[in-house]
């Protein structure tokens, strides 16, 4: 079984506005590239890819609930 990562943008990013785009989920699943050609390794949701500075990540338990594992 794999573990699902999910990201949320950081209030603080330069694509924070994407937040509040309506039907846009606060939390997304992505993938990470390897090996990553520029800094943006965090692929998914509406922008398509992101710097790890721009978002959050989280994984989902089984229990459905979303656990942050970075900053």
């Amino acid at each position: 079984m794999s573990t699902q990562l999910y990201a949320r943008i950081k209030r603080t990013s330069k694509y924070a506005y994407q937040n509040d785009w309506e039907g846009y989920p606060s939390h997304f699943p992505v993938d990470i590239a390897s090996p990553a050609k520029d800094d943006y390794i965090v692929k998914g949701g509406v922008g398509g890819q992101y710097r790890l500075a721009d978002v959050s990540l989280y994984v989902k338990t089984h229990q459905d609930e979303l656990i942050r594992i970075s900053k």
